[in-house]
């Protein structure tokens, strides 16, 4: 069911007959609700984000949907209470189970006449209703808090990154963010879309550079950085991350996104340094775990890096790393027997 029609079926207004297309039809289209879904998490294409904010721009009917949404959340706690976290299975059942009980609740008798009062003039909601619309609703949450609260800055780098990586990634070692596998590509072609997606996350991370900035929110601007791959980006990075080193925040984090812009500069056992630290601070800490054994790799230490390569094989959770891992490590053990 697309938004318009949701909209249509709650107050009787705009058009219920819209259809969306990704094609670029004149006539006017509104997305489906599980689209806006994928758009607050990250999974829509760099051209399918940018087509559905370019919709929202110009629909009175999406905008009106979201605001009733934000409407219904405040005058209608007992029924729809969204958090403004991502939203699990299971609070989906809970609200469902909720809406569920006020249908039972209701009058089945005078079904099409049941109905919530609405504050505002005009809109008769009843519980069949919301029941209709419940599961869309609370898709729509995640949403509803995008538009209305703004996404953070960790979570636009780590949907840049996740897009821009999908495919293949651009720098060997691990940023932190415990970013999916993709295999490491020394080849530079054209920005494709998904590589846009970081140009553009630079832009609206780009107040993160004064060190007035939170450290989180500059912490995810050096992690965008380091994604491109690009040695000029590392540096800045780098600037960013020994500030906030300097300032007093050496988490594990922090030392592994900087000892990653040192191994850009290669400078590897500067960087070896820093991953150790971080693994000293937090044991499990797979990018570490990978980044150290990596950067005792190029730096030439044999042993040591057979060893880090080991030790993560046995504690890494992801079969993808650990098998990249393993011809890292195979490498080693056939250069050495040589």
């Amino acid at each position: 069911m697309n938004i318009s029609e949701l909209y249509y079926r709650l107050t009787g207004k705009g058009a219920p007959d819209r259809l969306y297309r990704s094609d670029s039809s004149p006539v006017k289209q509104c997305p489906q609700e599980d689209e806006f879904l994928d758009y607050s998490q990250g999974r829509l294409s760099g051209k399918r984000e940018a087509r559905l904010e370019r919709h929202l721009v110009g629909c009175e009917d999406c905008r009106e949907f979201l605001a009733l949404y934000a409407q219904l959340s405040e005058e209608q706690p007992q029924v729809l209470t969204p958090s403004l976290e991502p939203v699990s299975d299971e609070v989906v059942r809970k609200q469902t189970a909720r809406i569920l009980t006020l249908i039972k609740e209701d009058d089945f008798d005078s079904w099409q006449q049941a109905s919530v009062e609405k504050a505002r003039k005009g809109v008769r909601i009843s519980y069949a209703q919301m029941a209709t619309a419940a599961v869309a609703l609370i898709a729509v949450a995640v949403t509803a808090y995008w538009f209305l609260k703004g996404p953070s800055y960790e979570d636009i780098a780590a949907r840049s990154i996740a897009l821009a990586s999908k495919n293949e990634r651009q720098i060997e070692p691990r940023i932190s963010g415990n970013i999916a596998w993709s295999r490491y590509s020394i080849e530079r072609g054209e920005e494709d879309d998904e590589k846009l997606a970081l140009s553009r996350a630079m832009n609206r991370l780009k107040s993160a550079e004064e060190t007035s900035a939170n450290d989180s929110d500059r912490l995810a601007l050096a992690r965008v950085y380091l994604a491109s791959g690009e040695r000029e980006r590392a540096a800045r990075a780098l600037v960013i991350l020994q500030e906030l080193m300097a300032g007093g925040n050496r988490s594990p984090a922090v030392l592994n996104d900087a000892g990653v812009a040192l191994f850009q500069s290669r400078s590897y056992r500067e960087a070896a340094s820093l991953f150790a630290e971080a693994v000293e601070k937090a044991p499990d800490y797979e990018e570490a775990l990978f980044n150290k054994a990596l950067a005792n790799h190029r730096a030439e230490l044999i042993d040591e890096a057979k060893r880090d390569w080991t030790e993560f094989i046995q504690k890494a959770s992801d079969e993808k790393w650990k098998e990249e891992a393993k011809n890292y490590l195979e490498l080693l053990n056939r250069s050495s027997s040589q």
